[in-house]
């Protein structure tokens, strides 16, 4: 392919669809999504070692973090009362009745 350029001709004039760089890209930490979440870190690369989150697919990263506010706004109106819930939002991942502390 050639250009249609000379030396020293501006691109952004001479080019009419001259892009300046390619499509912009986004970047964010586990620190990121653990803040966004109302999580710590370490929970967020657990839940990825578990295979609940992948980072780098931002669906799972969206879907984490609606999850996660959606469970932090049921116990503000439950007043803490939503361990049932929070058990069906996670599938189950809890303390069952057999292993409950007092």
């Amino acid at each position: 392919m050639t250009s249609a350029l000379f030396p020293g001709q501006n691109p952004r004039r001479a080019l009419p669809k001259h892009r300046e760089r390619g499509p912009k890209r986004w970047s964010y930490t586990y620190a990121d999504i653990a803040k966004a979440a109302g999580l710590s870190v370490g929970t967020v690369k657990n839940y990825k070692k578990l295979g609940r989150l992948d980072p780098s697919d931002l669906a799972s990263v969206a879907h984490l973090i609606c999850r996660e506010n959606r469970r932090e706004r049921r116990r503000s109106v439950d007043g803490g009362e939503g361990a049932a819930a929070d058990q069906a939002a996670t599938g189950g991942a809890g303390e069952s009745e057999g292993t409950k502390r007092s």
